[in-house]
C-alpha cells in the first residue's frame, strides 16, 4: 500500500508537471500568435508604406537624373554643332584667303612671264 501511494504521488506529480508545461506552452503560443498578429496588422503595412515611399522617391530621383543627363547631352550637341559651324566658317575663310593668294600669285607669275618674253 505504501508503495502504491508513492507511485500514485509520483504519477500525480508528473501529471501536474505535464499540465503546467502544457499550460506554459499554450501561453507561449498565445503570445506568439499575438506577436504575429501584431506584425501582420501593424508592422507589415508600415513596412509596405515605407518601401512604397522609397520606391517613389527613387523613381523621382532617377527621373531627375535622366532629365539632367538628357539636358547635358543636348547642351553638348548644341556646343558641338556651334564649334563645327565656327570651324567650317574659319575653313571657308581660309580657303577664300588661299584662293585670293593663289590668284595673286598666278597673276604675278603670269605678269613675270609676260615681262620676260
Amino acid at each position: 500500500m505504501d508503495c502504491d501511494k508513492r507511485i500514485f504521488t509520483r504519477l500525480s506529480s508528473q501529471i501536474e508537471n505535464l499540465q503546467a508545461e502544457v499550460q506554459q506552452e499554450y501561453k507561449n503560443r498565445g503570445s506568439t500568435e499575438e506577436y504575429l498578429q501584431s506584425v501582420l496588422l501593424e508592422e507589415l503595412p508600415q513596412l509596405r508604406e515605407e518601401i512604397s515611399a522609397e520606391i517613389s522617391l527613387r523613381k523621382d530621383l532617377e527621373s531627375k537624373i535622366e532629365e539632367q543627363f538628357l539636358e547635358q547631352i543636348n547642351d553638348l550637341k548644341v556646343t558641338f554643332e556651334e564649334e563645327r559651324r565656327e570651324r567650317e566658317s574659319k575653313e571657308e575663310e581660309l580657303v577664300a584667303v588661299l584662293k585670293a593668294v593663289s590668284s595673286r600669285v598666278q597673276d604675278a607669275l603670269f605678269r613675270t612671264k609676260k615681262e620676260r618674253y
